[in-house]
């Protein structure tokens, strides 16, 4: 959770083993960033960053693997099949009305797939070896869990083409016409207080949204808002749960956002081919964590896309394929 330490120097290799009966995999680069991922929701367990006191874990993380299991707040995961809120926990296609888990309890929507969305399973960890290694991890969700239509198959990828970067790709065929939209919920803390860390998200535009955290449906400039991060900032005592609109939407790969914590000299640029971004500062978050520890940079389809013939569609065709790529770049300042 943002500490220091000395840690032995490890070598370039990627190393599997079993804890728990809980696959766990490393992703190291000489010189560079240590990943470990975990089988329960593919989900990112810590990175550990060079600096110039040791290594750093720039994320926060359970101490026992077990602890994902029951995890509330979705630490690290990848997410889906839908990221985010669909309204009333329904949406529809062609006419067909599909009813989901509605999952957020005091709203009535469904949030990040529902409670049994892809934080909840247990992925196939393998490695592939290619110009880099390639941690993949593979799940199958079955028409009409939590709601959802079409048999899946998820991919999830993670690899370090460079020391410094890590890159996470998504890929999801189906065998109906369904949604998707995949993101990773890592909380972030770079060093100290999240509320000293800097933060921009390269977005004119985001969307406003009502009693129930569901956009309204209209698009707003960020000018004169809170909303307005397009320059690096102090965060300060500020909270966010806001979905933004990126620049550069016809982009494949656009900067999405950075975070930056002066006090260890880590900062961390987000990359992505999503259309949007979630900020959020991890208000809600509790024991064994604490309020505001860590914050969230969640590239992903607009929230209630499904609902709103205005956003971007997030359908996904039958026999086509859905791909998305989030890079977290990091620097560090070793002087």
């Amino acid at each position: 959770m943002g500490r220091t330490t000395k840690r032995r120097r490890v070598k370039p290799t990627l190393a599997s083993r079993k804890l728990h009966n809980q696959d766990t995999l490393l992703l190291a680069r000489p010189g560079g960033i240590e990943v470990e991922v975990i089988s329960t929701g593919a989900a990112i367990r810590s990175i550990w960053v060079p600096t110039r006191e040791g290594r750093r874990n720039a994320v926060l993380g359970y101490p026992s693997l077990e602890q994902y299991r029951e995890d509330p707040y979705f630490m690290g995961a990848t997410i889906g099949p839908y990221a985010n809120r669909i309204a009333n926990a329904s949406f529809g296609i062609d006419g067909r009305s599909y009813n989901l888990d509605a999952n957020e309890a005091n709203s009535g929507n469904c949030l990040h797939g529902g409670s049994d969305g892809l934080h909840r399973r247990k992925f196939r960890l393998s490695l592939l070896a290619h110009e880099s290694t390639i941690i993949c991890c593979e799940v199958s969700l079955a028409d009409g869990v939590n709601g959802f239509p079409g048999n899946r198959n998820c991919l999830v990828t993670y690899q370090l083409p460079d020391p410094l970067t890590l890159r996470i790709d998504y890929r999801v065929t189906t065998d109906r016409d369904t949604i998707a939209s995949l993101t990773n919920h890592t909380y972030f803390n770079l060093g100290g207080s999240i509320d000293e860390h800097e933060v921009a998200v390269y977005a004119d535009h985001y969307t406003p949204l009502d009693q129930n955290q569901i956009p309204t449906g209209k698009v707003a400039c960020v000018a004169e808002t809170q909303c307005d991060l397009r320059q690096l900032q102090p965060l300060g005592d500020r909270a966010y749960d806001h979905n933004f609109v990126l620049n550069q939407a016809k982009r494949p790969i656009k900067q999405a956002a950075k975070l930056s914590s002066p006090s260890s000299g880590i900062s961390v640029t987000v990359f992505t081919s999503a259309p949007a971004l979630q900020l959020y500062t991890g208000d809600g978050l509790g024991k064994p964590f604490w309020r505001r520890a860590g914050l969230c940079l969640e590239p992903q389809q607009f929230p209630n896309a499904p609902n709103e013939p205005a956003f971007p569609s997030p359908r996904l065709s039958k026999d086509a394929i859905y791909q998305a790529r989030i890079e977290y770049r990091f620097e560090r300042a070793l002087t």
